[in-house]
């Protein structure tokens, strides 16, 4: 895939516009198998709907929600583009029990970015001093992620705990 640099769509290798997905969500997903199972029957739908149209998946790639929905989108063939707050070394650190299936998923997309920083946040400031603003910047620049993936989603699938957010 191309990203075609008039329009700002990423292209297929034969030029057609292809239907992004992108995913929001909770860490804990109760029943992860009933998601698993909406999500894998939307996406055979909309490959039905649209046949001739590429699906990309864009995923922050956090553990519960997004993982599910890249999982999906992998054994469906959907090119994967994740979207992550900030660098992989620092942004694995916020789920260090899990960060071989985060480096499995990594090797296998079709690309991986950075979210553009929040007004005020940077590499450096996300990294040190481990204290209420540290915190607050790395939950500024989730929401950046979640905000990149929304605006260029043309569908988003949000999977939710029944809980309020405990971030932004």
């Amino acid at each position: 895939m191309e990203l075609d640099k008039a329009t700002n769509h990423v292209l297929s290798p034969d030029g057609r516009i292809p239907l992004v997905l992108g995913v929001t969500g909770h860490r804990d997903i109760q029943d992860t198998g009933f998601a698993k199972e909406i999500l894998e029957n939307d996406v055979a739908l909309l490959r039905k709907q649209y046949r001739c149209t590429p699906l990309v998946a864009l995923s922050s790639l956090a553990e519960g929600a997004d993982r599910l929905f890249a999982e999906v989108c992998l054994v469906n063939n959907i090119s994967l583009y994740f979207v992550l707050p900030f660098p992989a070394s620092e942004y694995k650190k916020d789920f260090p029990d899990s960060v071989e299936p985060f480096r499995a998923l990594c090797a296998k997309a079709a690309s991986i970015t950075v979210a553009p920083w929040a007004m005020g946040v940077t590499e450096e400031n996300i990294r040190t001093n481990r204290d209420a603003t540290h915190q607050e910047n790395r939950n500024l620049q989730y929401a950046m992620a979640g905000i990149y993936i929304a605006q260029r989603a043309h569908i988003l699938f949000a999977l939710w705990d029944g809980k309020p957010a405990q971030g932004l």
